[in-house]
């Protein structure tokens, strides 16, 4: 069990990028890595890892994207030496500039 991503079609419900963002407990432990620094990372706390396994929401908005984007960019900054944290980082960059780029919504 675990944090999934997908950047979907609104008009098809097609995935067009999709990924495991990590498991209960890597979320878990990021949250709390995060929440010492909550200016910094307002949107990835509050739109993706508020919860570990959330699913069913949406993020339709490309200028929250392009915030979580950002914030990846600072994130991979901050915290690179620790491999679960760059991987994260990196693959939310990626579909929230895939979703970006294609018009698409993001889904967990």
């Amino acid at each position: 069990m675990g944090l999934d991503i997908s950047a979907v079609d609104p008009n098809t419900q097609e995935d067009r990028a999709e990924a495991r963002l990590g498991d209960v407990g890597f979320i878990h432990d990021l949250r709390s890595l995060l929440a010492e620094y909550p200016d910094q990372f307002p949107m990835i706390l509050q739109r993706v890892i508020f919860s570990a396994a959330h699913c069913g929401d949406e993020i339709y908005d490309p200028d929250i994207m392009r915030v979580i984007a950002e914030e990846c960019v600072l994130l991979e900054d901050q915290f690179g030496n620790n491999a679960r944290v760059k991987r994260f980082a990196g693959t939310l960059k990626a579909i929230a500039e895939t979703a970006i780029a294609e018009n698409l919504i993001l889904v967990f």
